[in-house]
């Protein structure tokens, strides 16, 4: 169970956590050595394999030290590439496919370019974004903090298709 230190800053977070603790002692650390995403099919073990190749630097690179993909293909707009992995925009589609990206603002236009071509009304859903307790209040606008889209969370507001 996770310490909550009120205004705390990350020193005071740091300070309370297991590893401060008297039970660290009794902690036993464990790793995960079996990837079970492996063991599904053999183009999941091949694409994990080619993950490690690239992440052990077996993999060949260009002059400029970028690795040049061995699978997928170049689309020439985000459009064509939207309707290459969702040729079919029915739920089965939309559910088992998958466009990766390296920055929110790209999910955000590729989930906005697919949700415009689905026929079913979507839903809009905001973050809440206000305190119980006014003491835990900052002192930075309810706006500014709206606008925030770190990475691993997801936006202040999602528009989703109500089909799901």
């Amino acid at each position: 169970m996770a310490t909550v230190i009120p205004r705390g800053t990350m020193v005071d977070e740091i300070k309370a956590c297991l590893k401060s603790s008297q039970l660290w002692k009794h902690v036993k650390t464990m790793k995960l050595t079996t990837n079970m995403r492996v063991l599904q099919s053999d183009s999941s073990k091949h694409f994990c394999d080619y993950l490690l190749n690239i992440g052990n630097g077996k993999e060949a690179t260009t002059a400029s030290g970028k690795i040049k993909l061995s699978f997928g293909e170049i689309c020439s707009t985000v459009e064509v590439l939207i309707d290459r992995v969702y040729p079919n925009k029915s739920r089965k589609w939309l559910k088992n496919r998958t466009i990766l990206t390296t920055l929110n603002v790209n999910v955000e236009e590729i989930n906005h370019l697919i949700q415009n071509t689905l026929t079913t009304q979507s839903r809009t859903f905001f973050s809440i974004d206000k305190c119980v307790n006014e003491d835990e209040a900052t002192s930075y606008p309810v706006e500014y903090l709206n606008s925030l889209n770190p990475s691993g969370l997801p936006s202040h507001k999602l528009d989703h298709p109500s089909c799901y």
